[in-house]
Formats: structure tokens, C-alpha cells, sequence
């Protein structure tokens, strides 16, 4: 263990025969500070007597360099000797002598060499213990350090005891895995996690250090042995070291070929290698053919003699965690239908990050959470404003809309999802909010966009037996890039909220207030509000009663806590603050086991 005690020693000068009769009573008159051996008054350079003697105190302690108190094989630590000069006399030709007891051939010690010290002066004097790579395990050593001057003086510093720990090899493991295969960034595919022919993926490793040594200038390169899997990026990396639990991310983009025909099991692998090359390895990644893949784990290492568990982060995960063990309902709701529309790339203004991905991953929750049937889900991607016309009717027109010819009277529970822009219609002072089709002109959103109030006026003329609403869009004008029109740059527009007209039989969920920015959740490549909505339902987070059973109120309770909600949260992450809006009926159920 280090001691950072001071322990004091005097230095004397021993006095010559002659001036003993003179310099008695001066002699008589100097304290000691602690246990030390006699001294004697130096001799300057010219000759000539010093009239005062040096005093000298000495402090030592020890620093681990993986500060687990041991000194380890392969480990540089260093014993930090403090020595000063309290006195008034000088002090010079100073050496140390470090000694280890047992002599242990494995570890070398390096001292550097010292100056003089004039009085009140002090130096910090580094000595290094270097353990080489056979240092036997649990030796009890001790070492000691004296210092020397010019004429035999000595001053000793504390000793200090240690245990050594013999070499602990790294172990280096595919901790983590994830497929990304969407249809953003370079990835294309159908964003199902899994790797399937004629898509290109984004493969995502992290790669960790199991073993109690580290691991130093780590290399890691992906191979494929199939001609047919097609690696596309630069497939070798330098990662520098790897400490005990310490974890690197590593990402490639491959595609595998239609004209593959190997193993469902794919034969990629990581080769990896260190300093050592014993620790060298081959990993197979197990990657499977059309099995989803997105694992996750916790690991433990050993250290300090102990257990040490080195959880990974959810934030920032390979997969996005709302996409991984998605709850699912045992209950029949042959009946139901869902619309899911999700606006990402717009003709007259900015795209809208993760819209799509929003779209996709809430048509599952609807189907696997929601009970909603396969083939009842009215998907649309990038819909314009005749789609949203076909789908909910113009104005007044609900009797031809394809929902209406869709539900069971009194029979269907009807679920809406949106993910996009929204815009306010300010001409006129109407400030009404609009849905912003992939075609919509935001300059001239009255002519070209869809009207939140006519959605809820037709659906009102649509005799469902209930509605779930769920808006992830903003309509003040602005997206979290910025304004949609330059001319309103300044200020938020606030629109009126729409009139519910759907009586007892509707909850309404919107990404935040009238004034304020619906933003997205970068780290999770959703949209923040939808995450939540999402990350409520799994794991029956939101089931705040603990019965099984989430109702609106009880998402509406979990969407705005004060503590984890939406509000505090979005300050957190995205520098600013959006509030959910819930409204119409808080006892609606929104997922039953």
C-alpha cells in the first residue's frame, strides 16, 4: 500500500576537534525533527567552513499506474521521493541507493540524478520499477531508498512494502453485434436487423477486453472468406490499447451477393492481435442468414481480486433499444386497422431525419403490440396530399376514404401514426395546423397541405369504435434544423389546437405544444417523441400500476414525468424543451398481454 506519511530525518555535520570549544554552544542550540544519523557541517567548494548545517526531511510514496495497488508485470510504477532541505547550511553531491528486497531479477529500477539543495529547497525525485514479463504472482517485496552525499553522509526515507502480480494476458471477445439495414446513410434494405441477400448492411462490432491485462496496439480486421460477401470499406483498424473491461466500436458496410451460396452461417470473421502475439485470434462473428441479429450483453471481468461488471450504455447502443424485444399482445383484434405514414423526403423543404424509420417500426408495434393484423396496416412513405385525401377524404369527404371502406362500424379500433413536418396556416390570422405531404409547399400550405382539423373532422363521420392518434410533427414553423420559411426565421408561430370531435372514443397523443420544436433523437435514430411513446410500451414501462394493462393515462403519465419524461429529458439531450400533448379519453387501452 503507498505511504504518504513523512517520516523526518536530521542530517548533522559532524564537528572537527579543533572547533569543538567554539561552536559547542551553537551545536547545543539546533533542533532534530526525528530519528537520523550524526552529521557533519560541510566544507564549501573553496575550502572553507560552513557555519550552519543542512537539515534535511524525507517523504516517499508509491504510484500505480493501474492503480490497483499492485505492481504488475509489464508495469512501470514509480516511487516519488521527496527530500528538502529545512536547514540553513547547504547540501550537495547528493545520489540515491534503491534496494529491493527479495532481489528480484524481473524488476529493474531506474533513479535519476540528483542536484544540490541549498536551503530551503526541496526535490521531487521520480524512481521508476520496471516489472518484466516473468514476475513471479504474490511476492511480498520491500524497498528501500537512502540518500548519500558527497561526504558519506546518509538520510534514509521511509520503506515501502509491496506485492507483485504476475502477467495476466488480455482476452479480447465480440462483446456486441448489430445489423442496420434501413434505407439511410449507406445502408439499404428492409430495417429488420437482419443480413439478407441483395442488401447492403452496416455491420456493427464492439469489440472488448475480457481478461485482466491490457491489451496494447490492438489491430482489428474483417474478413470475409466467400467471394460473394463484399466488404466495401477499408476492413483494418488500429485501436491503440484496450484496458480490463475497456470497449471499442468498430463499423463496416458489406453486402452479401444473390448468388451466395455458402453456409446460412456466414464465414466472416475478425482477426484480431496485440503486442503479444500468443493473444492473436480469429473471431467467428456467427452472423446468420435472415436471423435477426442485435445482441447485447453484459460482461464480467475479474480484477482487484474481485468481480467487476462492465454494463454497456443504453444510449448509443448498436441496435436503437426500442427496437429490441418488442412487447407482444395474446390478444385477437381481427378487426382493427392501422395507417402509418411516415414523410421523410419533402419536394419543397428539408427531409426529416428517421421519419421513415419511425414509420417501419411503429407498423410492427401496431401489429405485435397493438394487436393490428398483417395485412390490415395502410402503410405510406413520403405520401402526398392526394394519398392523404385518398386515405382520410378532402373536406367533408369522408365516405370515400379508403378508411371508411376499411373499418367495421362500431367494431374497429383505428390507430393513426404520423411522423414528419407539420406547418401552421397563419394567413388571415387562422393559424390552423396542417400535415405537410411530401408535395406540400409550406409557402403556400392552405392550397397544398392537409388539414389537422379535417383529419379529425372525417374521422368524427367514421363510426369506428375507437381511435389511438399518434403525431410525431411540430407546427411552429420550425424543424430542429431550423425554420421551414425564412421569413418567419424570428418567431415561432402558435397554432390554435385542433377541435376533437370523436366524443369518448379517441386519445390523442402529439410530439409537443403548439409553439415548441418536435426534435430528433440522434443517438437512437428515432424521433424523440416516438421513442418515448415506444419505450413506454416496452417492458410495460408506462404500466404504472404494475396490473399489465397501459392505458392512455398512464403513457400520458410516462410521456411527462417530471423526472424521465419527454421535457426534462429533451433539455437534456437536445438542448431544448418539448412537452407531449395527450388528450380525449385517458381510460382507452393501448396494450393488454
Amino acid at each position: 500500500m503507498p505511504h504518504n506519511f513523512p517520516f523526518y530525518h536530521v542530517l548533522w555535520a559532524r564537528i572537527p576537534l579543533v572547533l569543538i570549544p567554539l561552536l559547542l554552544a551553537g551545536c547545543a542550540a539546533q533542533n532534530s525533527t526525528g530519528v537520523s544519523r550524526p552529521g557533519s557541517l560541510w566544507t564549501s567548494d573553496s575550502g572553507t567552513m560552513a557555519q550552519f548545517p543542512a537539515e534535511l526531511t524525507t517523504r516517499i510514496e508509491f504510484r500505480d499506474a493501474n492503480h490497483n495497488d499492485f505492481l504488475d508485470s509489464e508495469e512501470t510504477d514509480t516511487l516519488l521521493a521527496v527530500i528538502a532541505n529545512r536547514g540553513r547550511g547547504k547540501t550537495s553531491g547528493l545520489t540515491l541507493t534503491v534496494t529491493c528486497f527479495p532481489n528480484l531479477l524481473e524488476i529493474t529500477i531506474v533513479t535519476p540524478r540528483l542536484s544540490d539543495l541549498s536551503p530551503g529547497d526541496s526535490l521531487r525525485i521520480p524512481i521508476l520499477l520496471r516489472a518484466h514479463r516473468k514476475l513471479p504472482d504474490k511476492i511480498p517485496i520491500e524497498v528501500t531508498t537512502q540518500a548519500h552525499d558527497k561526504v558519506g553522509n546518509v538520510a534514509d526515507f521511509p520503506s515501502i512494502s509491496l506485492e507483485t502480480r504476475s502477467f495476466k494476458p488480455p482476452e479480447l471477445v465480440i462483446a456486441e453485434k448489430g445489423v442496420d439495414d434501413d434505407r439511410e446513410g449507406d445502408s439499404y434494405g428492409d430495417n429488420d436487423h437482419c443480413v439478407e441477400p441483395k442488401e447492403t448492411i452496416e455491420l456493427a462490432l464492439r469489440l472488448q477486453n475480457l481478461g485482466l491485462g491490457e491489451a496494447r496496439k490492438v489491430h482489428a480486421k474483417l474478413r470475409a472468406d466467400n467471394p460473394d460477401i463484399k466488404i466495401y470499406n477499408d476492413s483494418t483498424r488500429e485501436l491503440g490499447a484496450l484496458k480490463p473491461g475497456e470497449t471499442r466500436l468498430l463499423t463496416y458496410l458489406l453486402s452479401i451477393f444473390p448468388r451466395y451460396a455458402g453456409s446460412d452461417t456466414l464465414p466472416l470473421y475478425l482477426q484480431v492481435s496485440e503486442v503479444h502475439p500468443e493473444n492473436s485470434r480469429s473471431l467467428p462473428l456467427n452472423l446468420v442468414l435472415n436471423r435477426e441479429e442485435q445482441s447485447k450483453e453484459t460482461v464480467v471481468v475479474k480484477g482487484r481480486d474481485s468481480e467487476v461488471t462492465f454494463p454497456f450504455a443504453q444510449v448509443g447502443g448498436l441496435v436503437p433499444s426500442v427496437e429490441i424485444d418488442l412487447p407482444e399482445t395474446r390478444q385477437s383484434n381481427e378487426n382493427a386497422w392501422a395507417v402509418v405514414i411516415g414523410n421523410r423526403q419533402y419536394k419543397y423543404c428539408e427531409s426529416v431525419d428517421f421519419a421513415e424509420r419511425d414509420a417501419e417500426w411503429m407498423e410492427r408495434y401496431f401489429q405485435k403490440t397493438f394487436g393490428v393484423p398483417k395485412g390490415n396496416v395502410i402503410k405510406r412513405i413520403d405520401a402526398t396530399r392526394t394519398e392523404f385525401e385518398r386515405i382520410f377524404g378532402s373536406a367533408g369527404g369522408a365516405e370515400k376514404s379508403e378508411l371508411r371502406k376499411k373499418i367495421i362500424d362500431q367494431e374497429s379500433d383505428v390507430y393513426i401514426y404520423y411522423s414528419g413536418h407539420g406547418f401552421p396556416d397563419f394567413a388571415q390570422n387562422r393559424n390552423e395546423a396542417y400535415f405537410v405531404p411530401s408535395d406540400g409547399d409550406v409557402q403556400d400550405i392552405g392550397l397544398t397541405g392537409y388539414a389537422v382539423q379535417t383529419l379529425y373532422n372525417n374521422l368524427a363521420l367514421i363510426p369506428a369504435k375507437s381511435y389511438t392518434i399518434i403525431i410525431d410533427a411540430c407546427f411552429c414553423g420550425e424543424s430542429p434544423t431550423g425554420p421551414l420559411m425564412k421569413q418567419v426565421s424570428k418567431v415561432r408561430l402558435k397554432v390554435k389546437n385542433p377541435v376533437l370531435q370523436l366524443e369518448n372514443k379517441a386519445a390523442v397523443f402529439s410530439a409537443c405544444g403548439p409553439d415548441q420544436v418536435a426534435n430528433w433523437y440522434q443517438d437512437q435514430k428515432h424521433g424523440f417523441f416516438t421513442w418515448y411513446f415506444m419505450k413506454g410500451l416496452q417492458g410495460a414501462a408506462a404500466d404504472l400500476n404494475r396490473n399489465g394493462i397501459i392505458t392512455a393515462g398512464e403513457m400520458k403519465a410516462w410521456l411527462e414525468d417530471p423526472a424521465s419524461g419527454v421535457g426534462r429529458q429533451s433539455r437534456i439531450i437536445c438542448g431544448n424543451e418539448q412537452n407531449p400533448q395527450v388528450f380525449g379519453n385517458l381510460e382507452q387501452v393501448l396494450f393488454r398481454p
